[in-house]
């Protein structure tokens, strides 16, 4: 009987332990940057901030165009683009030839894969790391992400999460 006490105690320890480790841990950080792509360009999900993007706090992100390409072998590279607007409440006041050009933006480049895994099941996942630039066309003006992603088989899907770099 002591011992089965001894055990309910020690599990009620442990328990204790773990919840204050988890408590203690910092809330995953929401990414700067998150792209979700499938190869015909189709964009199931975008989102940007940086200093200076969305002055107002309250933007829409309107797709223009875009795509997403992996390169066979041997560096399995993937390239990828979007032309956007981000339409900010800031702008309002604006005439609509200025708020169009200064709401056109351009985000893309390649990710370098580092590694690929492969599935019994025909599944594959690219792994790839790089620097994302995002440019306000017109205005010279750029915004850097360090970006990690990876691209799905047989999916044809594209996923890229980054951490704002600067300016």
């Amino acid at each position: 009987m002591n011992v089965q006490i001894l055990v309910s105690i020690l599990a009620i320890g442990i328990t204790i332990l773990i919840s204050n480790v988890i408590a203690q841990q910092e809330p995953l950080k929401k990414s700067d940057f998150t792209l979700d792509i499938d190869k015909s360009g189709k964009v199931n999900e975008f989102f940007v901030k940086g200093e200076n993007i969305c002055k107002s706090e309250i933007c829409k992100y309107e797709i223009a165009d875009s795509s997403t390409l992996l390169t066979n072998g041997p560096e399995y590279d993937i390239y990828y683009s979007i032309d956007f607007r981000i339409i900010d409440e800031a702008n309002k006041d604006l005439t609509p030839k200025k708020r169009e050009l200064v709401e056109q933006w351009r985000i893309g480049g390649y990710c370098n894969t580092y590694d690929i895994i492969e599935k019994p099941n025909g599944q594959e996942r690219y792994l790839c790391n790089d620097s994302v630039q995002l440019v306000h066309n017109g205005f010279e003006q750029y915004w850097y992400y360090q970006s990690n992603g990876t691209y799905y088989i047989p999916e044809e899907k594209f996923i890229l999460n980054g951490t704002f770099n600067g300016n």
